[in-house]
């Protein structure tokens, strides 16, 4: 290839390289957009973005952007990355010089924090920054955990992704998807444990000085578990066409369609009905109110099942979780998670009989697991305990 000819390919790629730099100079990030509490871009920041020039033209972006809020109280920024512990760690040095780049453009270190949430299987690597500014509207719940993509604001349809830690007023809706859950902490300290798709509205959540409290969250589909903390004062939570009343510490709670409702007492006592009449819901009992408002009288939860392997040890994908039937159950759920609380890496797995290949797409390492019997019209009973076991690699 002649001289002349290098020169001129030479020109040329400089020539890109120069108007791709000078795009990027004025439009960093492919564009910002601010929602309601987080980021969004035009480009994917990717891990490796992130790092380079173009990566830090953004970012100087982003902090100017950040610095225009008047209100600004934090700002996470969240390396989204695939379940390995290499990528883990990489997010996390990211995640970490990405906060130290708005410190440098501006922005207060001690305000911004890093997480590292764990990607869908197709989703790519990717930083994502969220922010919280002061409210006119008190604040009255707290995400506390993550599973999967949740999502909360202000409007239906407008929702924003939820991330640990952010801070919910009386307006907010908090909205799951298909495989994601939510753990959700309360101003009086009750918890609300949103089950997968499934949406609440946070409602009505007062706590006088006297300790006395007056709580009305509305669920608007799904399923919850409500952990009621032990104090005085009402704790209702209204459904499409019931509402329950909470005289004790645990139950369930579900709308399957917008005018039928189930409730299921785990612990105490619920105040239960519609439109009709309402009805005591003692422990180890449910009931349901029909589209009229009447509330059914109450009938015996199934029993915890037994869970008979893995209690503990090792185990590979497609071995089977084994738990002793329990008479009158129509299926089980069956919850893995990473963790006791059953809010890392969560997913349920219906089953119709008494055994379960463990999956094959759980990530090698420790797991825990539960099993809960269903009824034939789907009533949730008592779950298991709660064991542990250690996936091995493939080979």
């Amino acid at each position: 290839m002649s001289p002349t000819r290098l020169a001129f390919i030479g020109l040329v790629v400089g020539c890109a390289l120069a108007l791709s730099s000078a795009r990027a100079a004025s439009n960093p990030c492919g564009g910002i957009k601010i929602g309601e509490g987080a980021m969004s871009f035009g480009q994917r920041l990717t891990l490796d973005l992130a790092k380079s020039p173009e990566g830090e033209t953004c970012i100087k972006a982003v902090a100017a952007e950040l610095l225009k809020l008047a209100e600004l109280q934090t700002v996470t920024i969240a390396a989204r990355v695939p379940n390995d512990k290499a990528m883990r760690e990489r997010g996390m040095d990211v995640a970490n010089y990405v906060a130290d780049k708005l410190a440098d453009n501006g922005l207060q270190r001690s305000m911004v924090s890093t997480v590292v949430p764990m990607a869908r299987p197709d989703e790519k690597d990717a930083i994502y920054v969220a922010f919280v500014e002061r409210r006119a509207a008190r604040s009255v719940a707290q995400v506390q955990t993550i599973s999967g993509r949740v999502f909360a604001g202000h409007q239906l349809g407008q929702l924003r992704e939820a991330t640990p830690g952010m801070l919910l007023s009386g307006s907010d809706y908090l909205e799951t998807g298909k495989g994601s859950v939510v753990l959700l902490k309360l101003l009086d300290e009750s918890h609300i444990f949103l089950m997968e798709n499934s949406a609440l509205r946070v409602g009505q959540v007062q706590l006088e000085t006297s300790g006395r409290r007056n709580v009305q969250v509305h669920m608007l589909r799904g399923e919850a578990v409500v952990i009621a903390a032990e104090r005085d004062g009402p704790f209702y939570l209204v459904t499409g066409n019931a509402i329950a009343g909470v005289r004790g510490m645990v139950f369930r709670i579900a709308q399957p369609e917008p005018q039928l409702s189930r409730v299921e007492t785990l612990g105490g006592t619920v105040t239960f009905g519609g439109r009709i009449s309402n009805i005591f819901v003692p422990e180890g009992k449910g009931s349901r109110v029909d589209h009229d408002g009447r509330p059914e009288e109450p009938r015996p939860l199934l029993v915890s099942p037994l869970p008979e392997w893995p209690l503990f040890g090792r185990a590979d994908a497609g071995d089977l979780l084994r738990w002793v039937p329990v008479g009158e159950a129509a299926r089980y759920r069956v919850e893995l998670a990473q963790d006791a609380q059953f809010s890392k890496s969560w997913r349920m797995i219906e089953a119709t009989m008494e055994k379960l290949p463990i999956p094959d797409t759980l990530t090698p390492g420790k797991w825990f697991w539960r099993v809960t019997p269903v009824d034939v019209d789907g009533f949730v009973g008592y779950p298991s305990k709660i064991y542990a076991f250690t996936l091995n690699s493939p080979l």
